[in-house]
């Protein structure tokens, strides 16, 4: 997040084609107040079921058991719901996010005013990881991480489960019971218990 008007003072123009000029209408949208112009020479958003040029292509292309498989992937990622999901922001991190904003904008950039780039976390964290020799891991895996931090911390399975989105409960019991040792002390002295009494 970066204020633009540290870089320049002057006026700024928002300008794109296709995919930046849909980015250049939306940031006028959300931030009218940021830019003085904006210039979306292509911005190809549609509002209807179908786009009409892209459909008689699709129909074509490869086999039809490829257009099926695809089709088929793309229905199974649909019937997901658990992935999309809105997560609370921890209290104590909002107000440090609401102060970042009021100091320095909303607008994402590099040390050097760049755009970030989508990759450009994962990049980053890789270089973090070899910069303190830390074990190669993916930006992703840091999901389990998370999952252990909470299991560990005695926040039920099904609530993981929801937070992590996974789509049913035995996938997260799958991939993180064994993480559960808490529960197997409990497990263990309960039975310990009834053996003492008899």
């Amino acid at each position: 997040m970066y204020k633009r008007q540290t870089l320049y003072p002057g006026k700024w123009i928002s300008t794109g084609i296709s995919k930046g000029g849909q980015t250049s209408l939306l940031y006028r949208v959300f931030f009218p107040d940021d830019v003085d112009v904006s210039v979306p020479y292509v911005a190809p958003l549609c509002y209807a079921r179908e786009d009409g040029r892209h459909e008689p292509f699709l129909r074509r292309v490869g086999t039809e058991a490829d257009r099926k498989k695809i089709e088929d992937f793309q229905l199974e990622v649909l019937k997901r719901k658990a992935s999309y999901r809105t997560l609370p922001i921890p209290e104590n991190i909002l107000p440090l996010l609401r102060q970042y904003q009021r100091e320095n904008g909303w607008l994402c950039l590099d040390e050097n005013g760049v755009p970030f780039r989508p990759d450009q976390l994962s990049r980053r964290f890789q270089s973090f990881l070899q910069k303190n020799n830390l074990r190669k891991i993916r930006f992703h895996d840091l999901r389990h991480s998370c999952a252990g931090i909470l299991i560990s911390s005695g926040v039920p399975l099904l609530e993981v489960q929801q937070w992590l989105g996974h789509s049913t409960y035995q996938t997260t019991a799958d991939l993180y019971v064994h993480l559960d040792f808490s529960t197997k002390l409990k497990s263990s002295e309960t039975i310990n218990t009834i053996l003492e009494k008899e």
